[in-house]
Protein backbone atom coordinates (compact mmCIF):
# COMPACT_ATOMS: atom_id res chain seq x y z
CA UNK A 1 0.00 0.00 0.00
CA UNK A 2 1.46 3.33 -1.01
CA UNK A 3 1.56 6.09 1.60
CA UNK A 4 -0.29 9.25 0.74
CA UNK A 5 1.95 12.21 -0.03
CA UNK A 6 2.18 15.04 2.48
CA UNK A 7 -0.35 17.68 1.57
CA UNK A 8 -0.37 21.10 3.15
CA UNK A 9 -3.55 22.18 4.86
CA UNK A 10 -5.50 24.90 3.05
CA UNK A 11 -4.09 28.32 3.79
CA UNK A 12 -0.87 26.92 5.27
CA UNK A 13 2.58 26.70 3.66
CA UNK A 14 4.08 23.28 2.84
CA UNK A 15 5.65 21.31 5.70
CA UNK A 16 8.99 22.83 6.74
CA UNK A 17 8.41 26.12 4.92
CA UNK A 18 7.47 27.96 8.11
CA UNK A 19 10.79 27.06 9.67
CA UNK A 20 12.82 28.36 6.75
CA UNK A 21 10.79 31.49 6.02
CA UNK A 22 9.48 32.56 9.43
CA UNK A 23 10.05 36.26 10.07
CA UNK A 24 8.97 38.12 13.21
CA UNK A 25 6.34 40.75 12.41
CA UNK A 26 8.22 43.47 14.29
CA UNK A 27 11.90 43.70 15.30
CA UNK A 28 13.53 46.79 16.88
CA UNK A 29 16.70 48.16 15.33
CA UNK A 30 19.75 46.97 17.36
CA UNK A 31 21.83 49.58 19.16
CA UNK A 32 25.53 49.61 18.25
CA UNK A 33 26.54 48.43 21.74
CA UNK A 34 23.59 46.09 22.38
CA UNK A 35 23.80 42.44 23.43
CA UNK A 36 21.88 39.74 21.55
CA UNK A 37 19.95 38.46 24.61
CA UNK A 38 19.05 42.06 25.40
CA UNK A 39 17.77 42.59 21.85
CA UNK A 40 15.62 39.47 22.16
CA UNK A 41 14.09 40.81 25.39
CA UNK A 42 13.26 44.10 23.66
CA UNK A 43 11.80 42.18 20.72
CA UNK A 44 9.62 40.07 23.05
CA UNK A 45 8.35 43.04 25.09
CA UNK A 46 5.54 44.17 22.70
CA UNK A 47 4.26 40.57 22.59
CA UNK A 48 4.29 40.44 26.42
CA UNK A 49 6.35 37.24 26.36
CA UNK A 50 7.82 36.56 29.81
CA UNK A 51 10.29 34.15 28.15
CA UNK A 52 11.92 35.62 25.00
CA UNK A 53 12.41 32.12 23.60
CA UNK A 54 8.69 32.09 22.73
CA UNK A 55 9.62 34.36 19.80
CA UNK A 56 11.02 31.31 18.01
CA UNK A 57 8.40 28.72 18.94
CA UNK A 58 7.58 28.12 15.28
CA UNK A 59 11.23 27.33 14.52
CA UNK A 60 11.20 24.18 16.69
CA UNK A 61 14.65 24.99 18.05
CA UNK A 62 16.28 22.87 20.80
CA UNK A 63 15.19 23.91 24.29
CA UNK A 64 18.36 25.74 25.27
CA UNK A 65 18.51 28.56 27.78
CA UNK A 66 18.52 31.94 26.07
CA UNK A 67 22.26 32.51 26.65
CA UNK A 68 23.05 29.23 24.85
CA UNK A 69 20.65 30.04 22.02
CA UNK A 70 22.54 33.31 21.52
CA UNK A 71 25.74 31.34 20.92
CA UNK A 72 24.41 29.71 17.74
CA UNK A 73 26.86 29.46 14.85
CA UNK A 74 25.81 32.11 12.27
CA UNK A 75 26.71 29.68 9.47
CA UNK A 76 24.75 26.78 11.02
CA UNK A 77 21.06 25.99 10.67
CA UNK A 78 20.04 27.55 13.99
CA UNK A 79 22.02 30.70 13.24
CA UNK A 80 20.44 31.10 9.78
CA UNK A 81 16.93 30.61 11.20
CA UNK A 82 17.49 33.14 14.00
CA UNK A 83 19.02 35.68 11.63
CA UNK A 84 16.13 35.37 9.19
CA UNK A 85 13.52 35.65 11.95
CA UNK A 86 15.20 38.79 13.34
CA UNK A 87 15.54 40.35 9.85
CA UNK A 88 19.28 40.82 10.30
CA UNK A 89 21.96 40.59 7.64
CA UNK A 90 24.94 38.33 8.26
CA UNK A 91 27.29 41.15 9.30
CA UNK A 92 24.88 42.51 11.92
CA UNK A 93 24.09 39.05 13.28
CA UNK A 94 27.77 38.08 13.56
CA UNK A 95 28.42 41.21 15.63
CA UNK A 96 25.51 40.39 17.94
CA UNK A 97 26.00 36.64 18.36
CA UNK A 98 28.14 35.26 21.19
CA UNK A 99 29.47 32.49 18.95
CA UNK A 100 33.15 32.00 18.03
CA UNK A 101 34.87 29.07 16.36
CA UNK A 102 36.98 28.60 19.51
CA UNK A 103 35.20 26.86 22.39
CA UNK A 104 37.40 28.69 24.92
CA UNK A 105 36.07 32.13 23.92
CA UNK A 106 32.78 34.05 23.63
CA UNK A 107 32.19 36.90 21.18
CA UNK A 108 31.39 40.33 22.64
CA UNK A 109 30.56 42.81 19.85
CA UNK A 110 32.65 40.70 17.50
CA UNK A 111 35.66 40.52 19.86
CA UNK A 112 36.61 37.06 21.21
CA UNK A 113 36.87 37.06 25.02
CA UNK A 114 38.15 34.27 27.24
CA UNK A 115 35.02 32.31 28.21
CA UNK A 116 35.99 32.21 31.90
CA UNK A 117 35.71 36.01 32.02
CA UNK A 118 32.12 36.12 30.70
CA UNK A 119 28.76 35.20 32.29
CA UNK A 120 26.16 35.36 29.50
CA UNK A 121 23.46 33.77 31.66
CA UNK A 122 23.43 36.80 34.02
CA UNK A 123 21.67 40.09 33.16
CA UNK A 124 23.94 42.59 34.91
CA UNK A 125 22.90 46.23 34.38
CA UNK A 126 23.92 49.80 35.16
CA UNK A 127 20.86 51.69 36.47
CA UNK A 128 22.22 55.03 35.22
CA UNK A 129 22.70 53.69 31.69
CA UNK A 130 19.16 52.28 31.70
CA UNK A 131 17.88 55.76 32.54
CA UNK A 132 19.50 56.98 29.31
CA UNK A 133 18.36 54.09 27.12
CA UNK A 134 16.44 50.93 28.00
CA UNK A 135 18.67 48.41 26.24
CA UNK A 136 21.24 45.93 27.54
CA UNK A 137 24.88 46.74 26.70
CA UNK A 138 27.01 43.83 25.48
CA UNK A 139 29.96 44.85 27.69
CA UNK A 140 27.80 44.04 30.76
CA UNK A 141 28.12 40.36 29.86
CA UNK A 142 31.84 40.52 30.76
CA UNK A 143 32.10 39.32 34.35
CA UNK A 144 35.56 40.86 34.71
CA UNK A 145 34.15 44.37 34.12
CA UNK A 146 31.72 44.74 37.06
CA UNK A 147 31.75 48.54 36.86
CA UNK A 148 30.19 50.83 34.25
CA UNK A 149 32.97 52.70 32.45
CA UNK A 150 30.61 55.57 31.63
CA UNK A 151 29.20 56.29 35.09
CA UNK A 152 31.67 54.55 37.42
CA UNK A 153 28.76 52.67 39.01
CA UNK A 154 28.84 49.03 40.05
CA UNK A 155 26.69 46.80 37.87
CA UNK A 156 23.62 45.27 39.50
CA UNK A 157 23.06 41.54 39.01
CA UNK A 158 20.45 40.99 41.74
CA UNK A 159 17.16 42.78 42.19
CA UNK A 160 17.59 45.36 44.98
CA UNK A 161 13.87 45.48 45.81
CA UNK A 162 13.09 44.66 49.46
CA UNK A 163 12.05 41.03 49.82
CA UNK A 164 13.25 40.03 46.35
CA UNK A 165 17.03 39.77 45.86
CA UNK A 166 16.56 37.47 42.85
CA UNK A 167 19.46 37.17 40.44
CA UNK A 168 18.59 38.88 37.17
CA UNK A 169 18.28 36.56 34.19
CA UNK A 170 16.77 36.83 30.71
CA UNK A 171 13.15 36.44 31.75
CA UNK A 172 10.66 39.22 32.29
CA UNK A 173 8.77 41.89 30.43
CA UNK A 174 11.64 44.35 29.95
CA UNK A 175 15.40 44.78 30.26
CA UNK A 176 14.94 47.51 32.87
CA UNK A 177 12.73 45.41 35.19
CA UNK A 178 13.22 42.46 37.53
CA UNK A 179 12.08 39.24 35.89
CA UNK A 180 10.10 37.98 38.89
CA UNK A 181 6.38 38.25 38.14
CA UNK A 182 5.64 39.17 41.74
CA UNK A 183 8.25 41.94 41.72
CA UNK A 184 8.94 43.61 38.35
CA UNK A 185 11.00 46.28 40.15
CA UNK A 186 12.15 49.14 37.90
CA UNK A 187 15.95 48.79 37.95
CA UNK A 188 16.38 52.41 36.90
CA UNK A 189 15.36 53.32 40.47
CA UNK A 190 18.13 51.25 42.03
CA UNK A 191 20.75 53.12 44.02
CA UNK A 192 23.98 53.57 42.02
CA UNK A 193 27.05 52.60 44.05
CA UNK A 194 30.00 54.58 42.71
CA UNK A 195 33.64 53.47 42.50
CA UNK A 196 36.46 55.94 43.12
CA UNK A 197 37.56 57.55 39.80
CA UNK A 198 41.24 56.79 40.45
CA UNK A 199 40.46 53.05 40.35
CA UNK A 200 38.69 53.17 36.98
CA UNK A 201 41.56 53.86 34.59
CA UNK A 202 41.81 50.29 33.29
CA UNK A 203 38.04 49.82 33.07
CA UNK A 204 37.70 52.98 30.96
CA UNK A 205 40.69 52.04 28.76
CA UNK A 206 39.42 48.50 28.13
CA UNK A 207 35.92 49.79 27.39
CA UNK A 208 37.43 52.14 24.82
CA UNK A 209 39.26 49.23 23.17
CA UNK A 210 36.04 47.21 22.91
CA UNK A 211 34.17 50.06 21.26
CA UNK A 212 36.93 50.90 18.81
CA UNK A 213 38.15 54.04 20.55
CA UNK A 214 41.78 54.79 21.35
CA UNK A 215 42.40 54.35 25.11
CA UNK A 216 44.04 57.12 27.08
CA UNK A 217 47.49 55.56 27.40
CA UNK A 218 51.15 56.54 27.26
CA UNK A 219 51.95 54.04 24.52
CA UNK A 220 50.25 50.77 25.33
CA UNK A 221 51.10 47.41 23.81
CA UNK A 222 48.58 47.17 20.97
CA UNK A 223 46.38 44.17 21.66
CA UNK A 224 42.78 43.24 20.79
CA UNK A 225 40.23 43.80 23.54
CA UNK A 226 39.90 40.16 24.63
CA UNK A 227 43.66 39.68 24.95
CA UNK A 228 44.20 43.00 26.73
CA UNK A 229 41.42 42.09 29.18
CA UNK A 230 42.91 38.68 29.93
CA UNK A 231 46.46 40.00 30.35
CA UNK A 232 45.32 42.89 32.54
CA UNK A 233 43.65 40.36 34.82
CA UNK A 234 46.61 37.96 35.01
CA UNK A 235 49.31 40.64 35.32
CA UNK A 236 47.21 42.56 37.83
CA UNK A 237 46.75 39.63 40.16
CA UNK A 238 50.47 38.83 39.83
CA UNK A 239 51.26 42.43 40.77
CA UNK A 240 49.10 42.16 43.90
CA UNK A 241 50.71 38.88 44.92
CA UNK A 242 47.79 36.58 43.96
CA UNK A 243 49.78 33.57 42.76
CA UNK A 244 47.12 30.89 42.37
CA UNK A 245 46.45 29.72 38.82
CA UNK A 246 42.96 28.44 39.61
CA UNK A 247 39.89 29.07 37.46
CA UNK A 248 39.12 32.73 36.91
CA UNK A 249 35.37 32.71 37.81
CA UNK A 250 36.03 31.68 41.41
CA UNK A 251 38.71 34.34 41.86
CA UNK A 252 36.50 37.02 40.31
CA UNK A 253 33.66 36.16 42.68
CA UNK A 254 35.99 36.15 45.73
CA UNK A 255 37.75 39.37 44.78
CA UNK A 256 34.86 41.23 43.11
CA UNK A 257 35.46 44.40 45.13
CA UNK A 258 39.16 44.42 44.14
CA UNK A 259 38.65 43.77 40.42
CA UNK A 260 39.02 47.44 39.39
CA UNK A 261 42.31 47.57 41.36
CA UNK A 262 43.52 44.29 39.82
CA UNK A 263 42.78 45.55 36.31
CA UNK A 264 44.42 48.89 37.10
CA UNK A 265 47.69 47.22 38.11
CA UNK A 266 47.60 44.91 35.09
CA UNK A 267 46.89 47.75 32.67
CA UNK A 268 49.87 49.66 34.08
CA UNK A 269 52.07 46.80 32.92
CA UNK A 270 50.66 47.07 29.37
CA UNK A 271 50.65 50.86 29.36
CA UNK A 272 53.89 52.74 28.59
CA UNK A 273 55.28 49.57 27.01
CA UNK A 274 57.73 48.03 27.84
CA UNK A 275 58.65 50.17 30.85
CA UNK A 276 55.43 49.38 32.66
CA UNK A 277 56.01 45.65 32.14
CA UNK A 278 59.63 45.90 33.30
CA UNK A 279 58.45 47.73 36.44
CA UNK A 280 56.14 44.78 37.17
CA UNK A 281 59.04 42.34 36.68
CA UNK A 282 61.14 44.41 39.08
CA UNK A 283 58.36 44.24 41.66
CA UNK A 284 58.07 40.47 41.18
CA UNK A 285 61.81 40.06 41.80
CA UNK A 286 61.48 42.03 45.04
CA UNK A 287 59.04 39.35 46.25
CA UNK A 288 61.34 36.42 45.32
CA UNK A 289 62.47 35.74 48.90
CA UNK A 290 59.07 34.31 49.75
CA UNK A 291 59.07 31.75 46.92
CA UNK A 292 60.40 28.22 47.00
CA UNK A 293 63.60 27.33 45.17
CA UNK A 294 67.21 28.53 45.09
CA UNK A 295 67.56 30.32 41.76
CA UNK A 296 66.21 30.54 38.24
CA UNK A 297 63.48 32.51 36.54
CA UNK A 298 60.67 30.82 38.45
CA UNK A 299 62.29 31.81 41.73
CA UNK A 300 62.71 35.37 40.48
CA UNK A 301 59.27 35.90 38.91
CA UNK A 302 57.05 33.11 40.24
CA UNK A 303 54.27 31.75 38.04
CA UNK A 304 54.53 34.82 35.78
CA UNK A 305 57.52 33.14 34.09
CA UNK A 306 55.31 30.18 33.17
CA UNK A 307 52.60 32.46 31.85
CA UNK A 308 55.07 34.30 29.59
CA UNK A 309 56.40 30.97 28.30
CA UNK A 310 52.84 29.92 27.39
CA UNK A 311 52.10 33.28 25.74
CA UNK A 312 55.20 32.99 23.51
CA UNK A 313 53.25 30.51 21.34
CA UNK A 314 50.34 32.92 20.78
CA UNK A 315 50.19 35.24 17.75
CA UNK A 316 50.30 38.29 20.04
CA UNK A 317 52.93 36.81 22.42
CA UNK A 318 56.37 37.62 20.87
CA UNK A 319 56.57 41.25 22.10
CA UNK A 320 55.84 40.10 25.65
CA UNK A 321 58.39 37.28 25.47
CA UNK A 322 60.99 39.61 24.00
CA UNK A 323 60.44 42.23 26.73
CA UNK A 324 60.69 39.51 29.39
CA UNK A 325 63.88 38.03 27.90
CA UNK A 326 65.48 41.46 27.47
CA UNK A 327 64.85 42.33 31.10
CA UNK A 328 66.08 38.95 32.40
CA UNK A 329 69.19 39.10 30.22
CA UNK A 330 70.14 42.47 31.67
CA UNK A 331 70.17 41.13 35.25
CA UNK A 332 73.66 39.70 35.95
CA UNK A 333 72.61 37.85 39.11
CA UNK A 334 70.04 35.75 37.21
CA UNK A 335 72.86 34.03 35.26
CA UNK A 336 70.53 33.37 32.31
CA UNK A 337 71.69 31.62 29.15
CA UNK A 338 70.71 32.22 25.54
CA UNK A 339 69.13 28.74 25.40
CA UNK A 340 66.87 29.52 28.37
CA UNK A 341 65.76 32.93 27.13
CA UNK A 342 64.96 31.73 23.62
CA UNK A 343 62.17 29.63 25.16
CA UNK A 344 60.46 32.91 26.04
CA UNK A 345 61.38 34.82 22.88
CA UNK A 346 61.84 32.31 20.04
CA UNK A 347 63.25 33.92 16.91
CA UNK A 348 63.97 37.20 18.71
CA UNK A 349 67.45 38.61 19.18
CA UNK A 350 68.03 39.32 22.87
CA UNK A 351 70.33 42.23 23.67
CA UNK A 352 72.66 42.50 26.69
CA UNK A 353 72.76 38.72 27.05
CA UNK A 354 75.03 37.35 29.76
CA UNK A 355 76.86 34.36 28.27
CA UNK A 356 79.49 32.06 29.67
CA UNK A 357 83.15 32.64 28.87
CA UNK A 358 83.26 29.51 26.72
CA UNK A 359 80.07 30.51 24.86
CA UNK A 360 81.55 33.91 24.03
CA UNK A 361 84.79 32.27 22.88
CA UNK A 362 82.90 29.88 20.59
CA UNK A 363 80.70 32.66 19.20
CA UNK A 364 83.75 34.72 18.29
CA UNK A 365 85.85 31.77 17.17
CA UNK A 366 88.89 32.68 19.29
CA UNK A 367 91.10 30.96 21.86
CA UNK A 368 90.39 31.03 25.62
CA UNK A 369 93.44 33.22 26.24
CA UNK A 370 92.32 35.76 23.62
CA UNK A 371 88.82 35.79 25.08
CA UNK A 372 90.20 36.46 28.55
CA UNK A 373 92.35 39.30 27.20
CA UNK A 374 89.34 40.88 25.42
CA UNK A 375 87.26 40.62 28.58
CA UNK A 376 89.95 42.41 30.61
CA UNK A 377 90.51 45.08 27.91
CA UNK A 378 86.78 45.82 27.56
CA UNK A 379 86.17 46.00 31.26
CA UNK A 380 84.05 42.84 31.25
CA UNK A 381 83.98 40.63 34.28
CA UNK A 382 83.20 36.98 34.96
CA UNK A 383 80.39 36.19 37.39
CA UNK A 384 80.82 33.12 39.60
CA UNK A 385 78.36 30.22 39.21
CA UNK A 386 74.99 30.55 40.97
CA UNK A 387 73.65 27.17 42.00
CA UNK A 388 73.42 25.12 38.83
CA UNK A 389 74.36 28.12 36.64
CA UNK A 390 77.61 28.71 34.79
CA UNK A 391 80.13 31.57 34.97
CA UNK A 392 78.93 34.38 32.70
CA UNK A 393 80.20 37.64 31.25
Amino acid sequence: MTAAPDVAAPGHPPAGARRRDYVLPKVPTPHADESLPGLLMRTAEPFRFHDPRRLFKRLDLPKHILATLCQADPAGEQGRLLRAALRLDETAFRRLTLWTDDVTTVSILGEPVWRELVRPEVRAVCPLCLEESQHHRAVWLVDLLPVCARHGARLIERCPAPGCGRRLDWSGAAVHRCGALACRFDLRKAEAVRVEPERLGAVVALDALLHGREPDAKGHLELPFGTALKLSFILGKMSLGIERRGRAPGLIRREIDRIPEILREGWRALDDWPRGFHALLEARRAQAAGRAGKDGLHKAFGSLAKYVHEWAREPWGPPIGAAFAEYAAAQPDLATTSHTLRRYAPGTEVRHLHVSLSQAQQMLGISPATMQAIAERRGMYVLPPRGSGTPSL
